[in-house]
């Protein structure tokens, strides 16, 4: 949780928050304003190892063994997580807090499709549904954005 505070933080308040989001959103308009946009990207792709180390610790522990393929499958339903939450695929639009939402929604429905008794391959196909709808949601939303602008 502290993690979480941390990081919407440093993304909402912050002028690396800033170009973080300028990186994600336009690189050349990012490049244009003075924005290191190489020197952003390997910040988070070094946060990003760091806490996906942090994260095989806490699984490594939580199980009491390291399997090095224990969070494979995971990646989908990550993606899913990010979507729900209202993190655009192609960048530039997202917060923390609303990835933490789509974590919590997506455990949620997961729980309750296991106590129902459904397979996990509908459940992998049900988040691949998700990703599709909440894309076409987004994109939906912004052509209505852009078209209310014109």
């Amino acid at each position: 949780i502290g993690l979480v505070v941390i990081l919407h933080v440093i993304l909402n308040n912050s002028r690396l928050g800033n170009w973080i989001m300028a990186t994600g959103g336009n690189l050349k308009a990012a490049q244009a304003r003075g924005v290191n946009t190489d020197r952003v990207k390997i910040i988070l792709f070094t946060l990003s190892g760091l806490l996906s180390g942090l994260a095989g610790n806490i699984d490594a522990l939580r199980i009491s063994a390291a399997y090095p393929i224990s969070g494979t499958g995971y990646e989908l339903e990550v993606i899913a997580m990010v979507v729900i939450g209202g993190t655009l695929l192609n960048g530039g639009q997202g917060t923390i807090l609303g990835t933490v939402i789509g974590v919590l929604l997506l455990r949620v429905i997961r729980n309750g499709i296991i106590v129902v008794g459904v397979p996990g391959l509908a459940y992998n196909i049900f988040i691949g549904v998700i990703i599709i709808l909440m894309m076409a949601l987004h994109s939906g939303i912004g052509r209505r954005q852009v078209g209310g602008e014109a």
